[in-house]
C-alpha cells in the first residue's frame, strides 16, 4: 500500500538488503524510499489509531497523494469503533 514493493524490488537482494552505507555492501536509499519503507511498516502493524507525522514530506504531489489516500483507506479499514 505504501510502494514499499518498488523500493525493495530496485535492489538485486530484494528484502534481504541491508540498507545504510555503514554496512558492506549495503544499499542507500532516498528519503522518499525511506518514507515508503516506513509507512509500510505502520500499515504492517494495524494499529487501531494510526499516527502520521509527515510521512510523504519528500514525495512527489503524486506519490503523495497515493500514500494519503492509502492512508485514509487503512484507518477506515482498521479504527476501533468510537467508546
Amino acid at each position: 500500500m505504501a510502494g514499499a514493493d518498488e523500493v525493495i524490488a530496485e535492489h538485486s537482494q530484494g528484502s534481504d538488503t541491508l540498507l545504510g552505507k555503514r554496512f558492506e555492501g549495503g544499499g542507500e536509499l532516498s528519503g522518499s524510499q525511506w518514507q515508503r519503507l516506513a509507512a509500510a511498516r505502520g500499515f504492517y502493524r494495524d494499529a487501531p489509531l494510526p499516527i502520521c507525522d509527515e510521512p510523504a514530506a519528500a514525495l512527489d504531489a503524486r506519490a503523495e497523494h497515493r500514500l494519503f489516500e492509502q492512508i485514509r483507506a487503512h484507518a477506515a479499514a482498521t479504527a476501533a469503533p468510537p467508546c
